[in-house]
């Protein structure tokens, strides 16, 4: 049962949780931003991936990765669930959402959306979202837009040999199921 629901998110305590470790999440999810902004990283088409761009924030993130400080106040971190049993397997390098009120990354793996957002303006509803509080979101709208994103991509990529090889046998054992 969520413990607040807004039109667009329902948010889930997980305070309790033994199988549900949000300060692992915690750590991941802030891990994969910071690394998105000291290394220069190539997607698997072999693209360069966009950096991440923390500002001031890069050293104090990186001091909480080393267990030294705490998450600055003015860094939040989410998690979000996917919401059905129909995970989208893929995966995206962090990328920037634009926000008038602060800075905004999200990164996506297969059934978890991890976004960060960092600045003295952060909007109360984000705040509230935070995985330090010991919440997890379904984000129904933010899930159909990954959704989209990833259609697009596969419906405006080449098909390379292999890829082309993989679709003929999942034909193929499409057409065998049918039968």
């Amino acid at each position: 049962m969520p413990a607040v629901v807004t039109t667009d998110v329902d948010l889930y305590s997980v305070e309790g949780v033994s199988s549900f470790d949000m300060e692992k999440m915690e750590y991941f999810g802030l891990s994969v931003f910071w690394r998105g902004a000291v290394n220069e990283w190539k997607t698997t088409a072999g693209l360069k991936a966009p950096p991440v761009e923390l500002c001031t924030y890069e050293e104090p993130i990186r001091a909480f990765l080393m267990g030294s400080r705490s998450i600055p106040s003015d860094v939040v971190l989410t998690v979000d669930l996917w919401h059905s049993k129909r995970v989208l397997q893929a995966s995206f390098v962090p990328l920037a959402t634009h926000r008038p009120e602060c800075q905004s990354y999200w990164f996506y793996i297969p059934g978890l959306i991890f976004r960060i957002y960092f600045g003295a303006r952060i909007p109360p509803d984000i705040r509230s979202r935070d995985a330090a509080r010991k919440y997890v979101g379904v984000d129904v709208p933010a899930i159909k837009s990954i959704w989209n994103i990833a259609k697009t991509h596969v419906q405006t990529s080449e098909i390379t040999p292999k890829m082309k090889m993989m679709l003929d046998e999942v034909a193929a054992i499409r057409s065998k199921k049918s039968q």
